[in-house]
């Protein structure tokens, strides 16, 4: 699992950004990794009014803690762990905050994963 912060599912795995050797380093790790940090978010537009963007968290709270939802993620033998709405929120507000220079970086970074070096 590649994330920013350790899981708690393995709490003795660094995470990425513990092996960044910079700050600039770890802004691009920041973008690199911000899709895989959200998991499979469901977004709403801009202009969603609060009290709305509030009531579509609450009911995604209250689905992922549902007793029979989590009963079948068991028996399904799968991990579910919320990642709620706020840190998705603080997670594309980081990414949008960084600078063009980082975002340049990490998109050079993100083409040449898939080569090889020839």
């Amino acid at each position: 699992m590649v994330a920013l912060r350790r899981s708690v599912l393995f709490p003795d795995v660094p995470a990425v950004v513990e092996f960044a050797r910079d700050a600039r380093s770890r802004q691009i790790l920041q973008l690199f990794v911000a899709p895989q940090s959200m998991d499979r978010p469901i977004l709403a537009p801009s202009g969603v009014p609060p009290a709305r963007v509030a009531e579509l968290r609450t009911a995604f709270h209250a689905a992922v803690n549902d007793p029979a939802f989590v009963a079948e993620a068991k028996r399904q033998h799968l991990e579910v762990e919320e990642v709620t709405g706020e840190h998705v929120a603080e997670i594309v507000a980081g990414a949008y905050a960084l600078p063009a220079d980082i975002v340049k970086a990490a998109g050079e970074t993100m083409s040449m994963a898939g080569t090889r070096g020839e």
